[in-house]
This record gives structure tokens, C-alpha cells and sequence, in this order.
């Protein structure tokens, strides 16, 4: 169980890189369990956890895929259509 919040707490560490706010990791995991201590939690509580926040992990990086490394348009060709 100890192994599972040290999981939790580096995942939490990932949704902040990618830009999550603290308070918006909060609500996700406060969404799924309402205990605030993860120590008082279940097997399969922390278990719950840990797939919502990699869902959400996975989510955030598609997202940023799309948006902070999009298609790349030539808007300099030849015969002034834009091409990917």
C-alpha cells in the first residue's frame, strides 16, 4: 500500500508538469475517493486513484500533442496553397 501513494504522489507530480494546478488535482482525486488522506484509503481505493489519474495524465498529453505541436502549414509555397 505504501508503494501505491508513493505511485499516487508521482503521478500528481506529472498532472502539475503538464500544467495542472494544485487545486485542480485536488478535485480529480477529491472526485474519486472523498477521504483527503490517501493513507486511510483502501487497496482498491488507491487502486481507483491511480486510474483516474492516469487517465488523466493521458489526456493531457494528447492534448498537448494537438495543440503545442501542431501540423506544420508551409505558408511559403510556390503556388500560394497551404500545404501540411
Amino acid at each position: 500500500m505504501h508503494k501505491d501513494i508513493a505511485y499516487i504522489e508521482e503521478l500528481k507530480k506529472q498532472l502539475f508538469a503538464l500544467g495542472y494546478y494544485r487545486y485542480q488535482i485536488h478535485n480529480i482525486m477529491d472526485g474519486n475517493v472523498k477521504s483527503t488522506r490517501l493513507s486511510k484509503l483502501s487497496s482498491e481505493q488507491l487502486n481507483d486513484v491511480i486510474e483516474t489519474l492516469t487517465n488523466h495524465i493521458n489526456f493531457a498529453q494528447k492534448c498537448k500533442a494537438i495543440f503545442i505541436y501542431p501540423v506544420h502549414i508551409n505558408l511559403h509555397s510556390n503556388d500560394g496553397n497551404e500545404t501540411s
